[in-house]
């Protein structure tokens, strides 16, 4: 196994040998915790079909990275002030989380569908539904034009994910 470091050393990718062929898994990992602990299924944001750059939409999603991170917007992210604040502004709607990549929005422009990561439920009285983050599956992990999503580094997410059950 071998890693190549992207800028954010929360986000690598691990090259694998397996019996049938040579993989390159992005992963939202740490490379010493995935060194300790191997590569946990939940961190692997996809795949690459090639070495990176050389085929840029050889990229496959790993469906599981995204309900990882359905459960942290509803286990951790719902219960954040602002969030819970800015839903007060949607009642009897959703309230959609951009991806920090996107930036600051002007006036009444729409964000790409590629950088709306989800929506939550929100009451008739501007209350987050519980459990209702759900993922929006036109959202891009990685962007051609902008990179990768700023979800990937988020120290917060990545903590949550690969804490140590104390059982």
């Amino acid at each position: 196994m071998s890693q190549t470091d992207h800028p954010n050393t929360l986000l690598n990718i691990f090259e694998i040998e397996d019996d049938t062929k040579r993989r390159f898994l992005l992963c939202f990992l740490d490379p010493v915790l995935a060194g300790a602990r191997g590569i946990d299924p939940r961190s692997i944001v996809g795949e690459f079909e090639a070495p990176p750059g050389v085929e840029p939409n050889s990229f496959a999603a790993n469906p599981g990275f995204s309900d990882s991170l359905c459960a942290f917007m509803n286990a951790e992210a719902a219960s954040s002030l602002d969030i819970s604040s800015e839903a007060r502004n949607h009642p009897g709607g959703q309230l959609f989380v951009l991806d920090p990549r996107a930036g600051a929005l002007q006036g009444d422009q729409e964000p790409n569908v590629s950088d709306v990561i989800g929506w939550f439920q929100v009451d008739e009285a501007g209350a987050l539904v519980p459990n209702s983050f759900e993922y929006n599956s036109m959202h891009l992990w990685i962007n051609p034009t902008n990179g990768p999503s700023g979800v990937l580094s988020d120290r917060r997410f990545h903590d949550w994910l690969h804490a140590i059950d104390p059982r």
